[in-house]
């Protein structure tokens, strides 16, 4: 009588290789999860920015409010940290060919991605 089943090697093997599979597919994961919080923040400034623009040009004075960003993105705007928005559609306080440019950048992986206003208005 003959007896079938693995060996514990085999397991052992089959099992290392799983491990080795899942730990790659996490580590993907995570670099994924990583770049959307980054592009969520970015998304997320640019509407604010983009409310606050449409709220000027209707003449409304908007409430000033904090933007919440995910745990581990941080935000720099150069060279200043105001951005006026001028009722009717004249443009910003903005210096003409100098435009301001808020930094978004994932403390963990170290990428970053800018949002950018001109003086026109125009957000990019």
């Amino acid at each position: 009588m003959t007896k079938r089943g693995y060996t514990l090697i085999e397991l052992l093997v089959a099992i290392t290789i799983l491990g080795i599979i899942f730990g790659a597919g996490y580590i993907s994961f995570r670099d994924f999860s990583r770049r959307q919080a980054l592009t969520a923040a970015v998304r997320t400034v640019s509407g604010d920015v983009r409310l606050t623009q449409e709220m000027a040009l209707s003449g409304k004075k908007p409430v000033k409010v904090g933007v919440p960003l995910p745990i581990g993105v941080t935000m720099a705007a150069q060279p200043s940290s105001s951005i006026y928005f001028k009722v009717l559609g004249q443009g910003t306080n903005i210096l003409e060919g100098s435009p301001e440019v808020v930094t978004l950048t994932q403390v963990n992986s170290g990428q970053t991605q800018t949002v950018t206003v001109t003086s026109g208005g125009e957000i990019k």
